[in-house]
């Protein structure tokens, strides 16, 4: 894999991770029912060497939303996990991709 792909696939892993942290309005619609879900993980270098983790599931059940993302940058102590889902969004623009919404924390231990 490139530099410029990993790069950028860091990138978007970061900036996934950032609408956690940040109140940002969405322009994207409630995946209708039959809701479903997505599951993903992988890992990416960074231009240094140092390797990033990231995980990430979603959907809804029960009428209710569910699921986590999780961001741990093993070059520098920046380690984000999700502490609340509140939307499980589509874009019909984009209709096999979705949106993963809520509240993190960074850099805090779960207890």
């Amino acid at each position: 894999m490139s530099k410029t792909i990993s790069a950028f696939m860091a990138a978007t892993v970061v900036a996934a991770g950032m609408m956690f942290i940040t109140s940002v309005p969405l322009m994207a619609h409630y995946v209708p029912i039959p809701c479903d879900f997505i599951t993903s993980g992988g890992y990416v270098f960074r231009d240094d060497g140092a390797m990033a983790n990231f995980s990430a599931d979603g959907g809804c059940k029960n009428g209710d939303f569910w699921g986590n993302i999780n961001f741990v940058d093993h070059g520098t102590p920046v380690h984000l996990n999700a502490t609340q889902i509140t939307g499980y969004l589509w874009d019909p623009a984009v209709p096999n991709a979705r949106d993963i919404c809520g509240w993190a924390r960074v850099n805090e231990d779960s207890s």
